[in-house]
């Protein structure tokens, strides 16, 4: 995701022939969720965190496969 979010940040993006400085802010996560919305809200949290601590970040909260696999 940080190579994503490097590449829009690089790219002007044009809009009506005009370029425009464009970023993204990502929240990603791999924790274990009871349901779809859970595993939607713990990354929703993450984007919000990023957008919070300067925009144009990427926010992770991963848990080792290896810990994921096993358990």
């Amino acid at each position: 995701f940080e190579a994503l979010r490097q590449r829009i940040a690089s790219e002007p993006f044009l809009f009506n022939g005009v370029p425009l400085q464009v970023t993204a802010s990502f929240g990603v996560t791999n924790q274990p969720a009871d349901s779809l919305q859970e595993a939607l809200d713990n990354a929703d949290k993450l984007l919000y965190l990023a957008k919070n601590s300067g925009r144009n970040r990427v926010e992770y909260k991963t848990i080792p496969s290896h810990y994921l696999s096993h358990h």
